[in-house]
């Protein structure tokens, strides 16, 4: 049995509300702004999405981090506890397009390492975007990427992530 400092599953499934509740309210906030806003009301956008979008961001980080630590705690059984094969997190675009699912702890690694993210809602079920950092210096002079940096983007199945983490912080 492991002892921990502190409560990491209640920690998680914190973040993961936060998470579900900013993937899942982003496209209906907006039909309701545009609906109810005529002219320019920035500073409403600005409390409603970029608040929210830093929170969300700081959420998804955190909650990566968190499920390191537990599978580094218990030799990577997390991993295997979420390698069931109905869990589909997502896909990873290498840099030369080629994909490839993404399995647990890729999805924690391209959250921790993502130069940026986005949340995208069109097809009805929140994705979010991680995208890679750039590997071109300068004036366009390209880098050598160290092992597995050199990936476009990562596309996490937000509702996978919460359905899977969300029972794994209850278990």
């Amino acid at each position: 049995m492991r002892t921990l400092s502190i409560q990491v599953e209640e920690l998680i499934a914190h973040n993961l509300s936060i998470i579900a509740m900013y993937a899942f309210s982003r496209e209906p906030l907006q039909r309701m702004l545009q609906d109810s806003l005529a002219g320019e009301w920035e500073g409403v956008y600005t409390t409603v999405f970029s608040v929210a979008a830093r929170t969300a961001e700081r959420a998804f980080l955190e909650l990566a981090v968190l499920f390191r630590y537990l599978d580094d705690e218990d030799d990577r059984a997390l991993t295997e506890y979420l390698n069931h094969p109905g869990f589909n997190f997502g896909r990873l675009i290498n840099a030369d397009e080629t994909e490839v699912a993404l399995k647990p702890r890729d999805v924690a690694n391209k959250i921790i390492h993502a130069a940026s993210f986005t949340v995208n809602s069109s097809n009805g079920r929140p994705t979010l975007i991680c995208h890679g950092r750039s590997t071109n210096v300068g004036d366009g002079e390209r880098k050598t990427p160290r092992k597995g940096e050199d990936w476009r983007r990562a596309e996490i199945d937000v509702t996978t992530l919460i359905i899977a983490l969300g029972g794994m912080a209850t278990r």
